[in-house]
């Protein structure tokens, strides 16, 4: 079953540790042509602050089979938890429609409301500008070029002296 909705639960994170995380970690999935289903084409991103952290939807053009998309959730940062019962529920139940799961409410065993999500469009925006940061500055995320360090060594090369050399200083 393929899918173009992205589901991350990202837990543990203020929203500054979280766009640092995004931009630590995502630009190396964002920026390349995936076997199966290309480069991912964002449409909407909605992010949604919960009790002890944030779930971030994305929406993409792309049809994604269940274990890339699982697979990708897990390099994404989401949950690994979440991922592996995800995994589990793809293996064990191959046509299950709904194995990829994130709750805008939850209930306790009573039936009282116990948490909510509530939307956070700035941190959304800020999410969308890094992706498309990551899709079309590739020169960014490129390592950076070598740059010139003084001497090291006591010759003025930047490379130690031949091992005949390197016996004398010890004398």
């Amino acid at each position: 079953m393929n899918s173009s909705e992205i589901k991350l639960d990202l837990d543990n994170y203020s929203p500054q540790q979280l766009i640092r995380f995004i931009w630590s970690r995502w630009g190396f999935i964002f920026r390349f042509r995936w076997p199966g289903f290309g480069r991912l084409r964002v449409k909407s991103i909605d992010v949604r602050k919960t009790r002890h952290g944030y779930h971030i939807r994305i929406w993409v053009r792309n049809r994604i089979p269940s274990r890339e998309l699982n697979f990708l959730q897990l390099a994404l940062g989401s949950d690994y938890r979440r991922e592996c019962m995800n995994l589990r529920r793809i293996i064990s139940v191959k046509r299950m429609k709904s194995w990829n799961i994130l709750y805008h409410y939850k209930f306790s065993g009573s039936g009282d409301l116990t948490s909510h999500e509530t939307s956070d469009a700035r941190l959304a925006k800020k999410i969308a500008g890094l992706i498309k940061t990551f899709q079309t500055r590739n020169r960014l995320l490129a390592p950076p070029t070598r740059l010139r360090t003084p001497s090291r060594f006591p010759s003025g090369r930047n490379t130690p002296k031949p091992a005949t050399e390197v016996k004398n200083w010890a004398k």
